[in-house]
């Protein structure tokens, strides 16, 4: 295991390209080696605190104590142990209740116990192989006796070297002084000198060679050292494997069963199942407040809102904030549409499903209308329980919405144009294509338009959003030019502009829808009177039909198949295909405007 040096400005691996230049620059094996047991006991203490001197006590109480204030100390400095010291810290500011601070103390206890498991390898190592005998006989005296020797070894070559030089100079000196006694008496004088000097060389010469041979011959058992640090390793990384391994299923439990998920982006079943729920939560949410505040707003889901707030109100949704309290804070009605379609556009699977794509195009090519609804309605009973319920729930409003189409100029096929892109489309990239959104827009409009034949069902939007309003906030004050309706409420200001997305074409409007008598379908859901909210909440509880006040036609020749079955277990696939396309009163020019966003 490589070690750094605690407040180490270079990284191991400089470290390391250091001790190899230094090795390089050995002017021989033993230098070499010398080099090398310098660097190793370098790298293996570096890491380990300084043994605390027990002031001269040598019982062993005091260096029980000793060893416990060293470890303790090393422990603390240990970067698993300030993390996870430093993840119980800020799992308590965050609030261990909720979801990131369960998670937060979690990995903060798994950080101090990889600490743990660090510092028993770090005592084992220490205890078995950095204090064994025979590496610490190496470090502490091998190598340093065999150092000392090599230079000693050198030293006296030189002087071996020196004497042969002047003993050589005397015999030439002698030979020149023939029958010369003081000649003859250095030249003796020089020889002894030399001689002693080569019976020293030999004699360290031979110390040294058996020095070295006896550091060999301590090969496996420095081989062996080398083998146990490898299996401490081994042991260490598998136990802390094994601990962050028993951790991970913790967490993931944590993060399956934790109530709070972002809403927006999330397939529809995960968001069910975590929330408990049957009606998605911003679908619930955005229709009841659109039903108590949106019913005569102009031109709801086709006029942009501010796009701040609606940006605002999706992260309250993917907070987990949403409440009715917080949705009561949003007067804007068209803010929360725009909310609405965001969520049915970010889906990951449409809520009419991308599996039954070709199948609700083939239904919506069928020419007589009779066959076209018995189509459709196959379709719609093959659809998974959630996806039915759902797309239920918001047929059933779509229709509750344009029964108030005189007021809010949104028949079935302004409404259909307008929500078909946030709930059909195919997994296939095929671009802009004008036939198929019109054929889209046909699918919805017929949902919108027979949602009582559709769907029998009653449908109670209040699931858990409370029918009464809180307290009410006094609207704004209308600016001076601004128009003010019969009802009380104020017109949409010039300030609403056409969105530029998919929804942003112009209206359709039926010409059969606008200007004709109220009968009581039409009027409108929601007002200032109180009388007038009650009648909303009734609507809002039955779930009334479609059509925009316009009769359904006949039923179909023959009902629905059903088998003796549940409506819901509706026959297998039908694939019905005509030649005929999709006519309406929808100008090219509102379904060239009408593109998913």
């Amino acid at each position: 295991m490589g070690h750094m040096k605690p407040n180490s400005a270079e990284p191991l691996d400089a470290e390391d390209q250091a001790r190899r230049r230094r090795r390089a620059a050995a002017s021989s094996d033993d230098d070499w080696l010398a080099a090398f047991a310098r660097d190793l006991s370098d790298s293996w203490y570096s890491d380990l605190p300084p043994k605390l001197d027990a002031g001269g006590v040598s019982t062993s109480n005091a260096n029980k104590k000793s060893t416990f204030i060293r470890l303790f100390s090393h422990r603390r400095k240990m970067q698993e142990h300030q993390l996870g010291a430093a993840m119980k810290e800020g799992a308590g500011h965050v609030g261990a209740e909720t979801m990131l601070g369960a998670i937060m103390s979690e990995c903060g206890e798994a950080q101090l116990r990889l600490a743990g498991e660090r510092l028993d390898y770090e005592r084992a190592l220490e205890q078995t192989v950095l204090e064994n005998s025979v590496l610490q006989q190496l470090l502490d005296t091998d190598i340093p006796n065999v150092t000392k020797l090599r230079k000693t070894l050198a030293k006296l070559t030189l002087d071996m070297d020196a004497s042969r030089s002047r003993y050589q100079n005397a015999q030439r000196h002698s030979a020149g002084q023939v029958g010369a006694a003081g000649s003859q008496q250095k030249v003796e004088a020089t020889r002894d000198e030399l001689e002693a000097a080569q019976v020293k060389v030999e004699q360290h010469r031979d110390t040294l060679a058996g020095d070295m041979f006896q550091l060999l011959s301590r090969e496996p058992e420095l081989a062996q050292l080398l083998l146990h640090l490898v299996k401490l390793q081994t042991e260490y990384y598998r136990s802390s494997l094994q601990l962050l391994e028993g951790t991970i299923p913790a967490l993931q439990a944590s993060l399956n069963a934790a109530a709070v998920k972002p809403v927006f982006g999330l397939s529809l079943e995960e968001h069910l199942r975590v929330s408990g729920r049957q009606v998605a939560l911003p679908l619930e949410m955005c229709i009841c407040r659109l039903l108590q505040i949106g019913a005569d707003e102009e031109g709801l889901f086709r006029v942009a809102g501010s796009t701040s707030k609606a940006r605002k109100l999706k992260s309250c949704f993917d907070a987990g904030l949403a409440s009715p309290e917080h949705m009561h804070e949003y007067l804007d009605a068209h803010v929360v549409a725009d909310a609405l379609k965001a969520y049915l556009r970010d889906l990951p699977e449409p809520l009419m499903t991308t599996d039954f794509y070709d199948d609700w195009m083939a239904a919506a090519h069928v020419q007589d209308e009779g066959q076209r609804l018995q189509a459709l309605w196959q379709v719609l009973h093959q659809l998974p329980e959630t996806h039915y319920t759902n797309l239920r729930y918001l047929i059933k409003f779509l229709a509750l919405l344009s029964k108030n189409k005189q007021v809010n100029k949104m028949t079935t096929q302004n409404i259909a144009i307008v929500m078909a892109p946030n709930l059909l489309w195919t997994r296939l990239e095929e671009g802009f294509n004008m036939t198929a959104t019109g054929t889209h827009s046909l699918v919805v409009d017929s949902l919108i338009q027979h949602s009582d034949w559709f769907f029998p069902e009653e449908v109670d939007f209040f699931i858990t959003y409370p029918r009464e309003e809180p307290a009410e906030v006094p609207p704004p004050a209308p600016a001076p030019d601004s128009p003010v309706l019969s009802n009380g409420s104020v017109r949409s200001s010039p300030g609403h502009h056409r969105s530029k997305s998919s929804d942003s074409g112009v209206v359709a409007v039926d010409s059969s829808g606008v200007g004709e008598s109220a009968s009581g379908s039409t009027a409108s859901l929601t007002s200032s009177d109180p009388s007038r909210r009650a009648s909303a909440n009734r609507l809002g509880g039955t779930g009334g039909g479609g059509g925009g006040g316009r009769a359904p036609p006949p039923p179909p020749a023959h009902d629905p198949p059903t088998d003796g079955a549940s409506p819901r277990a509706g026959p297998s696939r039908s694939r019905c295909h005509s030649d005929s396309g999709y006519h309406t009163s929808v100008t090219s020019y509102d379904i060239l405007m009408t593109s998913r966003q």
